[in-house]
């Protein structure tokens, strides 16, 4: 278009940047938007209640203090008959009892933790989609893998913990 008068046109340079700025724009649009579009679709879905995330984490935490609660049982178990305690005796009850009150707060307490390891998860996405937006480089940490590392730690922690609360309480003699 030309200039009208008393008004200076467009240099090359100028309409050389504008053709680069819309190549550049087209290129986005048809290579990294969806790509964008993809990747908010993923967080949102994995970030909603009940998402299939959300139960990957809270049935591995539930196994991970079943898995740990179950060798103390049997640990407190074999020490109880090592003492004499009979099954079923008073103390062999209470001490089993006591156990499986602690793994029952053991699972509750790790759930919580896992879906709230899902929710920071999900929360890390969110901003590394917005800082794509700005044009940011976007980094997001491992926080699923490192729940699913912290939640078998946890479950071990709690079971020992508890072992060795009600061996004490049993009057079983600890062994290591």
């Amino acid at each position: 278009m030309g200039a009208k008068a008393g008004q200076q046109g467009e240099t090359e340079a100028q309409q050389a940047q504008a053709t680069h700025a819309m190549q550049q724009l087209q290129d986005y649009k048809q290579r990294w938007q969806p790509v964008q579009a993809q990747l908010a679709t993923t967080i949102e879905n994995e970030g909603k209640a009940g998402s299939a995330a959300r139960k990957l984490a809270t049935g591995k935490a539930a196994t991970d203090v079943s898995m740990q609660f179950d060798k103390s049982h049997t640990q407190l178990n074999a020490g109880l008959t090592d003492a004499g305690a009979a099954p079923g005796s008073g103390r062999a009850v209470a001490a089993n009892a006591g156990l499986g009150a602690d793994e029952a707060g053991s699972k509750g307490l790790n759930e919580m933790m896992s879906d709230q390891a899902v929710t920071d998860a999900y929360t890390q996405g969110l901003g590394a989609l917005t800082s794509l937006g700005h044009g940011n480089a976007a980094t997001v940490g491992q926080n699923m893998t490192q729940q699913a590392q912290s939640s078998g730690q946890q479950a071990s922690a709690d079971a020992s913990a508890s072992l060795m609360n009600y061996e004490g309480v049993a009057g079983v003699a600890v062994t290591e």
